[in-house]
């Protein structure tokens, strides 16, 4: 009998010590498996904490991270964001998510009517455009607007500021696109524009929507292509340098340029004067043109001599969306605080 308890015992100490080492497994395979959840949850938070706070992530451009710090300090932080691996910003964009669209999300703090922008956009990429002042290219301001298909040529050729995107646009607007080709049945285009500052993009936008009102019935098409064009980039001429050389207010009813910390008129570009007539520059000889875009070539399009004192953010990206929007900034925008699918 002795013997054989002595047996048992040891097939059960045996047993037991295959349970333990497999607990112990277990348990050390747990702990490791915390070990590395833990450490990369930790790193996630704190990348995380880096991107949520948008007015800490920066442009490696010194003049497009300056106009970028602004812009969140008149309208708030930015819907979405566009970060390289190293966290540096490569574009923000203020905008109603297209599944649940605002009107007017953006038109200003002081305009009451929905009926203002849509969309602000700023790059890190600065381009350069030649029309009609050279001038850097980095701010893009937008407003879903219903174009006639015989101007969508015409209102391109006048400035390669304006573009118009017809797909990236909120259901709502132009649930029929696709279903004919009559542009009365397409909805709304996202028309926009660009230069360096929000007004100046404004204007451009206002330009699409002074020739759609007075050429949406037809009126121009019996006109060949070539006139069409060139009518079109010589009153593309005339509302820009008006505002960039007359001193002129931009008159525009959805956008007040102090609501961006802009000015409403601006001294008259020193370059100016290098252009006779100013509104008559399309008309000038191919002496003075060329004149006129070798003394231009290094102007900025905006430059604003006003600083105007940082505002309450009025208009928050505050959605559901690719990334979280700074808390320090929500409670500055509780009473604009949008709802999002």
């Amino acid at each position: 009998m002795s013997k054989k308890a002595n047996s048992n015992n040891i097939k059960i100490n045996k047993k037991n010590l295959t349970l333990l080492i497999i607990v112990f497994i277990i348990v050390f395979s747990l702990l490791i498996f915390l070990y590395i959840y833990n450490r990369e949850s930790f790193k996630n938070n704190t990348t995380n904490n880096d991107i949520n706070n948008f007015a800490n992530l920066k442009f490696d451009n010194k003049k497009v991270n300056n106009k970028y710090t602004d812009l969140i300090k008149h309208i708030g932080s930015p819907t979405y964001v566009e970060i390289s691996a190293n966290n540096v910003l490569n574009s923000a964009t203020w905008m109603s998510p297209l599944n649940n669209y605002d009107a007017g999300l953006f038109n200003g703090d002081s305009i009451s009517s929905k009926d203002g922008l849509d969309y602000i956009k700023i790059n890190g990429f600065v381009g350069r455009k030649h029309h009609p002042i050279s001038a850097d290219m980095y701010v893009i301001a937008g407003k879903y607007i219903e174009v006639p298909d015989i101007l969508m040529g015409p209102l391109k050729h006048a400035s390669e500021t304006i573009n118009i995107e017809q797909l990236e646009v909120p259901p709502l607007l132009n649930k029929e696109f696709g279903k004919t080709q009559k542009h009365t049945q397409k909805g709304k285009s996202r028309v926009t524009g660009s230069c360096a500052s929000v007004t100046i993009s404004a204007i451009t936008i206002k330009f699409v929507e002074d020739m759609i009102e007075k050429y949406h019935n037809g009126e121009l098409d019996n006109q060949n292509d070539s006139f069409r064009n060139d009518y079109f980039k010589k009153e593309y001429d005339k509302a820009l340098l008006k505002y960039l050389c007359e001193k002129e207010d931009p008159e525009i009813s959805w956008i007040n340029p102090e609501d961006f910390g802009e000015p409403k008129r601006m001294d008259s570009l020193d370059q100016c004067k290098d252009i006779e007539g100013f509104l008559n520059y399309s008309t000038l000889t191919n002496e003075h043109k060329n004149k006129s875009k070798n003394l231009l070539f290094d102007t900025n399009c905006f430059k604003s001599s006003i600083k105007s004192e940082p505002r309450m953010n009025t208009k928050s990206g505050n959605y559901n969306v690719s990334a979280n929007i700074d808390s320090s900034h929500n409670n500055n925008n509780n009473k604009n605080n949008k709802k999002a699918s």
